[in-house]
Formats: structure tokens, C-alpha cells, sequence
């Protein structure tokens, strides 16, 4: 019901324990030329997702009892993954103002059209529509292009603070990313972070996109649109064991 100082560090300090821990084993079984390294990894990449929740609970600012507190967790917790916290905050908030609302997308989403605009595309723009929402397309688009690209440039920063945060997470990454690599070494580094990012990052847009793009979701137009509304009709709720 309300922010706990201590729950959030608990639940940072095991996650990030488990995290390591795996990493360790996932790189020793590596270098033994083991492929017991991939079940490792697929956990890894669970504990992966969970890092990118308590990532997702700090932006909100909801998982330490103070604003600060909240923005500087979500700062190194985004340095695991490539993700500059200033920036996702500011897309991923206007991502909920705008969310199933027809004339407002592009904030913080993945592209979804009408049947009528898809009908209005050409035969090779309706082939890359398609291509886009597999699996396969949505990893190249989200987790390559956006994530590890976009993401690196502060140019795509909507305001001066977001930009800068784009420029911080840089140094950071040099710092934290570089770290590993020189710990586990380059190769075992694009091994296992590799294996753990591609099942990840899949995981995670299956997530997203579920969340809104459903058979019974509803979108409404400007007029008819409610913020309060949305969240409720427009969100699927998974069922998980």
C-alpha cells in the first residue's frame, strides 16, 4: 500500500545477488566448455526482467519513500540494461497519459494501426508492418535499435534534462559494462550477456505489447478517451501461476 525503504533494498540486494551469482556460474561453465550455460542463462535472464520491474517501480517513483531515492536506484539499475532512466521516465509517463488513445501514440509504444490505416498502406509498407510485430522484428526494433542505439544518443532526448541523462548513462555504461567485460572477459561477456539480453529482451516485449495489443482492448479517439478509463479497459491482466 505504500513505499518501504527496506522491502525496496531487500528486494534490490536478492535480486542483484541471485543476478551476480548466476553470472559467475554462467561464465565458470563457459570456460569449461559446458553448455549447461544456457539453462543458466534463461534463469538469468527471468532474474533480468525482475531487475527491469524494480527498474519500472523506481521510475514511477514508488519502490524507496523519497523522489531521490527512487531516481538514483533507477539510474544504476538501468545501467545493467542500456536504458538511460531519465529519458524512459519522461516516454514511459507520457506512454501512460496517452496510452489507447487513437490520436495520441508514439509516446513510449509500439506502433499499432487501425484496420483502416493498414489498409491505406502500400503492399510493401503493410509486409513491413507485419514483419514488425513478430518476435523477431520487435527484438531488432526495441531491444537493437532503440535500446542500444537510439538510447546512446542524447539528440533524441525531448528535453535538455533527458538528453543529459542519455549522455550520464554513456559514462555509466563505459563504467559498469566495461567492468564486466574486463571481470568475465570479452568473449564469455557477448556469450552470456548476449544469451541473457536475447531471452530477456524477448521476454519483455511479449510483455509490453500483450499488455495493451489484445483482441478485446479498447481504443478510443481524442474525444472519447479517459485517463482513468484507460489503464482498466485497455490492459490485459496475465493470469500466472
Amino acid at each position: 500500500a505504500r513505499s518501504s525503504n527496506f522491502k525496496a533494498f531487500r528486494e534490490i540486494f536478492v535480486t542483484l545477488a541471485i543476478y551476480a551469482s548466476l553470472w559467475v556460474v554462467a561464465v565458470s561453465l563457459v570456460e569449461n566448455g559446458s553448455w549447461l550455460f544456457v539453462p543458466v542463462c534463461v534463469f538469468a535472464a527471468v532474474i533480468f526482467m525482475r531487475i527491469f520491474l524494480l527498474f519500472h517501480d523506481c521510475l514511477h517513483a514508488n519502490l524507496f519513500e523519497t523522489k531521490r531515492a527512487n531516481q538514483i536506484c533507477a539510474f544504476l539499475l538501468g545501467l545493467l540494461f542500456f536504458v538511460p532512466s531519465r529519458y524512459w521516465t519522461e516516454e514511459h509517463l507520457a506512454h501512460h497519459a496517452t496510452s489507447q488513445n487513437l490520436d495520441r501514440r508514439g509516446r513510449g509504444d509500439v506502433v499499432m494501426l487501425t484496420v483502416e490505416e493498414y489498409l491505406a498502406l502500400s503492399p510493401f509498407n503493410r509486409l513491413a508492418y507485419r514483419l514488425l510485430r513478430t518476435m523477431p522484428g520487435l527484438f531488432l526494433v526495441e531491444m537493437i535499435g532503440r535500446w542500444q542505439i537510439l538510447y546512446r544518443l542524447p539528440a533524441t532526448g525531448r528535453s535538455k534534462e533527458a538528453a543529459a541523462g542519455i549522455i550520464y548513462t554513456n559514462i555509466g555504461l563505459v563504467v559498469v559494462q566495461g567492468s564486466i567485460i574486463l571481470l568475465a572477459g570479452w568473449q564469455n561477456y557477448l556469450i552470456v550477456f548476449g544469451l541473457i539480453y536475447l531471452v530477456g529482451g524477448c521476454l519483455g516485449v511479449w510483455l509490453f505489447v500483450s499488455q495493451h495489443d489484445f483482441e478485446e482492448s479498447v481504443w478510443e479517439r481524442n474525444a472519447d478517451w479517459s485517463l482513468k478509463k484507460s489503464p482498466w479497459a485497455g490492459s490485459s491482466f496475465l493470469d500466472l501461476p
